[in-house]
């Protein structure tokens, strides 16, 4: 693969995961929106938002075993293909089933997207691969902030939610265009033994699926509940309450800018460890009193690198397979996180929300377990694949 294609296929991945980013962030803009033209509640809309993460998992698991015949590149085009048909028959809904109809077929096509991108970038042979792919969702964060602006801007001054939508169809097909012209890196050659996922390397993917999954849970429930915490805990109002939370949105996309590099020195799996217990610990001491509050914010700086490298250091040692392997944890982490979000709901109804806000960091801390223990296990693995290796010479 030529440099000036290695080049192309790098940014174009970046253009389209601006475009993901967008898209999918102005959700949680138009609820207000949604809620006065369907006549719907918040009962309601939280049905439409759990079906949306159910149908994320479909669609992470459909590319998955598509994966077996296609390659990242086509998992992407279909990807975007779906969100286009998406949108589209979105922004002609009528009814609330139908909003919810046009929402699942989106989700599904943007988990193609994200499976697709977090496994062709990777393969893509450059030196620094762990800054490229920091800066993949480093473009997230980009694309997540301008949308809260923008989307907003437009709302409140009348433009309609479908013109966007259509406008959204626009900006996917120009992805699909874009895409089309990216040079699918090359399969790695393995043996027959590697082709499959075997019983040897399932307890390797059980810890990424627990470890990963219960750090998403940590950085999207702080999302979720942080600003809820201190309007009931400390009385702040939510306009001082979400400069936290724009904070904290911050140091993600700070710590995506600036965390490959790091990483590069001291190894990924090492720099994805140390991170989490940083993370914890600035976590746990912002819980302690009002005044360190702030350190809650300041912890998306150690967080941010997670799930980025994550999905690189999958990609290394499942390189034979390293949709499949993407694909089960991506959805274990989407499950976990979903019955997360709703334990935190139903323990500040019983316990309060002091007590059940410490389900985040208690997340974090057994995230920082299932580390510890994955370095043990790809040893395991690595040294198994060797016995194997010499069996079949």
């Amino acid at each position: 693969m030529k440099k000036s294609h290695k080049i192309y296929a790098i940014v174009a991945s970046f253009v389209v995961m601006f475009i993901l980013a967008v898209t999918e962030s102005i959700r949680g803009i138009l609820i207000p929106t949604f809620k006065l033209d369907f006549n719907v509640t918040d009962n309601q809309i939280g049905t439409l938002l759990l079906l949306a993460t159910l149908a994320y998992v479909i669609g992470t698991f459909l590319a998955g075993q598509q994966s077996k015949k296609m390659n990242q590149k086509q998992i992407v085009i279909i990807g975007m293909a779906i969100c286009a048909v998406g949108f589209f028959g979105t922004s002609f809904a009528a009814e609330f089933y139908q909003l919810i109809m046009g929402y699942i077929v989106l989700t599904i096509g943007i988990g193609y997207v994200v499976l697709g991108l977090n496994t062709i970038v990777p393969a893509i042979k450059v030196a620094y691969i762990a800054i490229i792919m920091n800066m993949l969702h480093f473009n997230y964060g980009v694309g997540s902030a301008i949308t809260q602006r923008v989307a907003g801007f437009l709302i409140t001054y009348g433009v309609n939610w479908r013109h966007i939508f259509l406008v959204f169809v626009g900006m996917y097909i120009l992805g699909i265009v874009l895409y089309v012209f990216v040079e699918q890196p090359k399969k790695v050659v393995v043996e027959k033994h590697l082709e499959k996922i075997h019983d040897y390397e399932m307890p390797l993917i059980v810890l990424f699926c627990v470890g990963l999954g219960f750090y998403i849970s940590a950085e999207v429930q702080t999302l979720n509940w942080f600003l809820n915490y201190m309007k009931e805990f400390y009385g702040y109002t939510a306009n001082d309450a979400s400069t936290y939370v724009s904070l904290f949105f911050a140091m993600i996309a700070i710590g995506r800018l600036l965390g490959g590099y790091i990483l590069e020195k001291i190894g990924y799996l090492k720099g994805v460890t140390i991170a989490i217990a940083l993370a914890l610990v600035v976590y746990l001491t912002g819980l302690m009193n009002e005044g360190l509050l702030i350190l809650i914010s300041l912890s998306g700086l150690f967080c941010s690198i997670v799930y980025p490298t994550t999905m690189l250091i999958m990609q290394r040692v499942f390189e034979h397979n390293a949709m499949r392997v993407v694909s089960i944890v991506s959805m274990a982490g989407s499950i976990i996180n979903m019955f997360s979000g709703k334990l935190i709901g139903y323990l500040n109804d019983t316990i309060g929300v002091r007590l059940s806000y410490f389900t985040i960091p208690v997340s974090l801390g057994l995230c920082l377990v299932c580390y510890l223990i994955i370095h043990f296990e790809i040893n395991k693995v690595e040294n198994k694949r060797k016995e194997l290796e010499g069996v079949t010479v």
